[in-house]
């Protein structure tokens, strides 16, 4: 089944690769400037897809954040348009044409484009196995941009991995598209509640395991 959202899976990973392949393209001159260098010293080069590993390694923020903006311009490029997600039944619809007269305006939450591919890269992850790594480093930005933290702050705070200790143990139970509905909700929760409340709930299941 499709998923109700305009920004579906298959359209994710195919954005992914296109910033991935954006973002190689922008460090190539660099990586050019490296080559001679080892040359000049007698040394071998790295290969590029070497390079670019080193490189998100030593400069993550950096790369984290260049990436971020690459996603948004695409984003804005493809004009992909909101969704809405009605809070007191759990309901998401496409337009606000879909919305019925019945459900309250005040119960209505706007779902921008950004937040539904931050739900499909951590959906996407989690299908994979990558329980950190991957979605620590989705969830890190998404705090530091939510929030206005700055990346190093924010990477501590995600490493106390609220998100996959409370989605793990229904992985088995939901279908593909309930569970990637569970994380945008989960994400929707985290960005209504505060940060606060994240670090509280943090603590609490620290406690707990």
């Amino acid at each position: 089944m499709k998923l109700l959202t305009v920004l579906t899976i298959e359209e994710i990973l195919e954005l992914e690769e296109s910033i991935h392949e954006r973002l190689k393209e922008d460090k190539e001159y660099k990586y050019d400037e490296y080559v001679d260098e080892a040359d000049d010293m007698d040394e071998v080069p790295l290969s590029l897809e070497e390079y670019m590993q080193e490189y998100k390694r030593d400069h993550h923020n950096e790369y984290t954040l260049d990436w971020e903006h690459e996603v948004e311009e695409l984003i804005n490029e493809r004009g992909i348009a909101p969704i809405y997600y009605d809070k007191s039944s759990g309901k998401f619809y496409k337009t606000q044409e879909d919305i019925p007269d019945t459900v309250k305006q005040d119960d209505i939450k706007v779902v921008d484009p950004m937040l539904q591919f931050r739900a499909a890269r951590i959906w996407n992850e989690l299908r994979r196995g990558n329980y950190s790594g991957s979605v620590e480093g989705a969830l890190e930005v998404f705090i530091a941009k939510e929030f206005g933290l700055d990346l190093t702050v924010a990477t501590e705070i995600s490493s106390w991995n609220v998100l996959t200790g409370f989605i793990k143990p229904k992985m088995d139970a939901l279908s593909g598209e309930e569970l990637f509905y569970l994380i945008l909700k989960a994400l929707i929760g985290i960005r209504n509640s505060g940060i606060n409340a994240y670090i509280q709930t943090a603590a609490r299941m620290a406690c707990n395991n």
